[in-house]
C-alpha cells in the first residue's frame, strides 16, 4: 500500500508534491494501489515512484515526470489514455 505521509503530501497538491520532491530527492516514492483518479498532477515530479495497481484514470498527467515510474505489475490500475 502506498504510503500515508507521501499520499496525503501529493493529495496536498503538485506545488506542496514538488516541493517535498526536491527536499527529500533519495526517498523512495511508493505510491502503490493509490487511488488519484481525476487527480490534477500536471507537472508533478512523479520519476522513480512505484505506481504499480494505482488508479489514476483521468488524471491530469500533462507535463508530469514520470521517468522510470513503476507501473508495470500485475494488476495495475493506471487507466492513461493521453499524455502531453
Amino acid at each position: 500500500m502506498a504510503d500515508p505521509e507521501q499520499l496525503a503530501r501529493i493529495r496536498e497538491g503538485v506545488a506542496s508534491w514538488n516541493e517535498w520532491r526536491s527536499n527529500n530527492d533519495h526517498a523512495a516514492i511508493d505510491l502503490r494501489g493509490a487511488n488519484l483518479s481525476e487527480a490534477d498532477l500536471s507537472g508533478a515530479h512523479l520519476g522513480v515512484a512505484n505506481l504499480s495497481r494505482a488508479n489514476l484514470s483521468v488524471a491530469n498527467l500533462n507535463r508530469a515526470n514520470l521517468s522510470g515510474a513503476d507501473s508495470q505489475r500485475r494488476g495495475s490500475h493506471l487507466g492513461i489514455s493521453r499524455m502531453d
